[in-house]
This record gives structure tokens, C-alpha cells and sequence, in this order.
């Protein structure tokens, strides 16, 4: 009986001690999530030396012959995600600081990024409009969208920051957006956007639903 007693106390010991490991092991492979505040920092976001950035997260560059080259910059472009179609203004229109100068869609939700700079519009990047993969890839560069004769060129450079001024505005734009997605982005969302070894940020907004895009768009896009 005695011998019994203690296979059986052994046994036990040996059964608990194989459900913790196996716990334990569980617990290891499922993906850590990071909190809001460690997996977003300004470093995330590409500034080009020498391109203005606009207050409705829109860029703009200045060409050899004055006209100034736009589109829509990193910080957008990623918390947005997948874009599906990009509206621009066509070319001869005048853009004014209240106009839309894009317009990008995903999925029935749509964002309008206002003219970082007044002008007529000289050219639009229609390649781009037709590949918005373009924009995704190269937001600065092959993802421009719009040439702009500007109007007012001067005034309008003071009101857009450059260098270590718009350094400074991502890092606030990046507290205002981890307090935007703490309220908005349902608990589960962030855990899946956000998992340890993904890319942080990157397409949050493809969880979010039309109202949560509107009030981005109200907050962050409206100068």
C-alpha cells in the first residue's frame, strides 16, 4: 500500500509539473504586445532633409523652376495603411488652404489631405493615381502627387515647418496620435497591430471604421 501510495504521489508530482511546463511554453509563444507608447516614436517616420511639412500631414518641395512638387507624408501614409484609390485635384485648378488636394480611400473610409501650399495645380502624378503601391513605397519620391504653381510662395513657407521645427511638431503629432488610437482602436485591434516582431503602427487604421477616420481627418488633417 505504502509503495502505492508513493507511485501515486509521484505521479501527481509529475503530472503538475508537465501542466505548468506546458503552460509555461503556451505563454512563450504567444507574441508579446507592446503598449501604445513603446511602438510609436517619431523615428518611425521618414523627413526628408529639406522637404516643408504642412499641418494636414501633406509635404512639399521646392523645384528649380519655383513650382513646388506635394503628397501626402510618411506619418499618414502608414498609419492609414492599404490605400485602394487616391483622388487629386486636376491640373488648372487653384488650391486654397481650405481645398482638398487628395483624397485617399480604403474600404468604403476616405481621408482629405488639404494643399500644404496655395497655387494652380500644374501636373498631377497620374501614375501614381493609378499605383497607389507608389505612394506606400516612396511617399517622397516616385508617391508624389501633385505640382503646384504657388501663389504667395514666401507666406506660404512660413506657415510649414522644416528641419529640427518639424521634428519637433512629428513628436507632438505622435503623443496626440497614441491618445487618438488609446481611445479609438478596440483592445483586441492594437494587440493584432501591435504584436512584438510586426511593424509597429504600420496600417493601424485599417481597424478603425468610417467615424474613427472622420475624426482623424477633423483632428490631424484639418489645418
Amino acid at each position: 500500500m505504502t509503495a502505492i501510495l508513493v507511485v501515486l504521489t509521484i505521479a501527481v508530482f509529475l503530472t503538475v509539473d508537465y501542466l505548468h511546463t506546458r503552460a509555461r511554453r503556451a505563454r512563450a509563444t504567444v507574441p508579446a504586445r507592446l503598449p501604445l507608447s513603446a511602438s510609436l516614436a517619431p523615428e518611425l517616420f521618414a523627413r526628408p532633409a529639406g522637404v516643408f511639412f504642412g499641418p494636414g500631414h501633406t509635404w512639399a518641395r521646392l523645384e528649380p523652376d519655383g513650382a513646388v512638387r506635394i503628397g501626402i507624408d510618411d506619418f499618414a501614409q502608414k498609419i492609414l495603411g492599404r490605400i485602394e484609390r487616391i483622388e487629386a485635384a486636376p491640373a488648372g485648378v487653384t488650391l486654397g488652404p481650405e481645398d482638398a488636394a487628395f483624397v485617399l480611400h480604403q474600404q468604403g473610409k476616405s481621408a482629405a489631405f488639404p494643399a500644404p501650399i496655395e497655387g494652380v495645380v500644374a501636373a498631377v502624378n497620374e501614375a501614381a493615381l493609378g499605383d497607389p503601391a507608389r505612394l506606400k513605397g516612396d511617399p517622397f519620391g516616385a508617391g508624389w502627387l501633385l505640382l503646384v504653381k504657388p501663389k504667395q510662395l514666401a507666406e506660404g513657407l512660413r506657415r510649414l515647418r522644416v528641419a529640427e521645427e518639424a521634428r519637433a511638431w512629428m513628436q507632438e503629432e505622435v503623443a496626440r496620435l497614441r491618445d487618438f488610437l488609446s481611445a479609438q482602436v478596440p483592445a483586441d485591434a492594437v494587440g493584432a497591430t501591435l504584436q512584438d516582431g510586426g511593424v509597429p503602427v504600420e496600417g493601424v487604421f485599417e481597424h478603425l471604421d468610417a467615424k474613427s477616420w472622420e475624426r482623424f481627418e477633423v483632428e490631424f488633417l484639418v489645418s
